[in-house]
């Protein structure tokens, strides 16, 4: 499966995407729905290493379906995109750790901040 692939399947899915945009808006998050037929999609598939039975798309081409996402709902586009970041981390983890952050499958959502506030504190050797 590849970038092509992953656009006709935004395409398939833009009917429910198109449902759940108001409710996303309103509620502030995306109906289980909306989330539901990006997962079967392979949407969240599309950074993960393949190794991990991700897709590995080079990022340009993930970026294109984050587009196609976004002229749909910019929401779940946003989601999909946080997401992604993620999954591409995976890849420079030692084996256990890409492993242990898809111990449920390739299909797996991660949200989260990649820049926690804190001090940092020099300490001896670096």
């Amino acid at each position: 499966m590849g970038a092509g692939t992953l656009l006709r399947e935004v395409e398939r899915i833009r009917p429910i995407l198109e449902e759940c945009a108001a409710q996303a808006e309103s509620e502030r998050a995306l109906p289980d729905r909306a989330y539901d037929a990006m997962v079967d999609a392979g949407l969240f598939r599309m950074l993960a290493p393949k190794a991990l039975g991700g897709l590995e798309l080079h990022p340009v081409e993930a970026y294109e379906v984050v587009e196609a996402l976004a002229r749909i709902d910019s929401a779940a586009a946003w989601n999909l995109n946080q997401s992604s970041a993620t999954a591409a981390v995976a890849a420079w983890l030692p084996k256990e750790g890409g492993e242990e952050l898809y111990a449920r499958g390739p299909d797996t959502i991660f949200a989260g901040g990649f820049f926690p506030p804190g001090p940092s504190v020099r300490v001896a050797g670096g």
